[in-house]
Parts: C-alpha cells; sequence; structure tokens
C-alpha cells in the first residue's frame, strides 16, 4: 500500500471512530464501539490489566477486589469483562486520568519494519501485536513515546508503547 493510500485509509478510520451508549428496555447500559487498532489494543490490555486484578482469586491468589457474583459459579469471560470495565471506570473516577509513571502502564506492541518507521516514503509493515495493521505514520507517533527494540534479521522494530498519550 502506498503512502497516500494509506494516509486516507487512516483518515477514514479515525473518521469512523465511534463509541454509543445507551440503555436498554430493562436499564442494562450497552456498549457498541469502533477504535482504531492501537486504541482498541490499549483497551483490549486495560482489560486484561483489569480481569487479573479481579480474578486473581481464582487462581488461588487473594483478590484486589471482590466482585459481586451472586451465582458463586465462575464467571464467563464477557461478564470478566463487563466486570473489568466498571473495575476501569471506577478506578479513573476515583484515582483521576493522570496515567502515572509510564513504568506502570500496559504496554501494546507494534511491529515495524525499520525503513518505514524512518522514513514515511519508504515500504513496510506495521502491525499490531495481533496482527492488526496501522498506518506507518502511526507507528511513527508512538515511537515518540515507546521504548524500543530492534531486531536486525528482517530489520525490525518493535516498539513497547505504553499507553495512549
Amino acid at each position: 500500500m502506498d503512502r497516500q493510500a494509506e494516509a486516507r485509509e487512516d483518515a477514514r478510520r479515525h473518521a469512523s471512530r465511534a463509541l454509543h451508549v445507551y440503555q436498554d428496555e430493562d436499564g442494562m447500559v450497552i456498549l457498541r464501539g469502533r477504535l482504531a487498532p492501537e486504541v482498541g489494543a490499549v483497551l483490549v490490555q486495560a482489560l486484561a490489566a483489569a480481569r487479573e486484578a479481579l480474578y486473581q482469586q481464582a487462581r488461588g491468589k487473594d483478590a484486589v477486589a471482590s466482585p459481586v457474583d451472586v451465582s458463586g459459579e465462575t464467571p464467563t469471560m464477557a461478564q470478566q469483562q463487563a466486570d473489568a470495565l466498571a473495575m476501569l471506570a471506577e478506578t479513573t473516577l476515583h484515582r483521576g486520568i493522570d496515567p502515572g509513571a509510564p513504568g506502570e502502564r500496559y504496554q501494546v506492541v507494534v511491529h515495524v519494519n525499520a525503513p518505514a518507521l524512518a522514513d514515511p516514503d519508504q515500504p513496510g509493515q506495521s502491525l499490531l501485536e495481533d496482527g492488526a495493521h496501522v498506518p506507518a505514520e502511526t507507528s511513527r507517533r508512538l515511537a515518540c513515546d515507546a521504548s524500543r527494540v530492534v531486531i536486525c534479521p528482517r530489520s525490525r522494530v518493535l516498539l513497547k508503547y505504553l499507553a495512549m498519550q
């Protein structure tokens, strides 16, 4: 994909981002969203961290928080995700939005070819760890706040992005 097409695709993705929040007839809140791949990766990491904190008791450790579970059964993954999102919201409201020290945040990994990172006119791939394509320009932006690990055999750079700035 050439750089102009990549920029158009990035602009299209950015314009199509959305989060819809509404209440169902029974009072439950429904979320439906569309996020840029790198934003989605940050959300997935945050949910995983919250889920781990909430449900570490299931692995024989003391839980940081004890979610309400009326049935006593192990919650499904979807239920754990919902509990994790609630924990993220409560934590944000309780502690504020300041992300704290960079070392305390979870990482999002981006694989990018070194030439594409160095020069916008060079070809190369830029992928999140799960394989989702992100524009090389996004990788360059993330690289400003990321630690880098250079893997020489393929001239690939691994960015460990610590959170959305």
